[in-house]
């Protein structure tokens, strides 16, 4: 299975940044969205990554009312996920950062079979909850 995938990398790659940059150029006119910026590497983008200013709680529940699948992000200040409740650490700094993006980020899907209509979808929804 996995050579067969193998032969599909660079078509899954490129559809996969397709999808990115369309989502990363229309999701750019919500002020409250912070999005990760373009850097000269090529990247492959496994998800979009979003941090929202606003209620993330409320923004994620919309999206999942209207058929748009979310997941929170691992990442952030490790220390506060359950499996670390136990375990010894020593923190170098508050780490407020790590604190804003694990409570304020999220990712959703850029799935390298989505469609067109899938893409404005997804930008219609976001529209749909910023113009409340």
């Amino acid at each position: 299975m996995g050579r067969v995938q193998l032969k599909k990398a660079s078509l899954i790659k490129k559809l996969r940044k397709h999808n990115y940059d369309y989502l990363y150029d229309k999701l750019s006119q919500f002020s409250e969205l912070i999005m990760p910026r373009p850097i000269k590497a090529d990247i492959c983008w496994f998800a979009f990554p979003l941090t929202t200013t606003g209620n993330r709680g409320k923004l994620v529940k919309f999206l999942e009312e209207n058929g748009i699948e979310t997941r929170s992000m691992f990442a952030g200040n490790i220390i506060r996920h359950p499996a670390y409740k136990n375990v010894k650490y020593r923190i170098g700094s508050k780490l407020t950062e790590s604190d804003y993006i694990l409570k304020q980020s999220f990712w959703i899907s850029v799935h390298p079979r989505m469609t067109m209509d899938d893409k404005e979808y997804i930008i219609n929804v976001f529209k749909k909850y910023y113009s409340k």
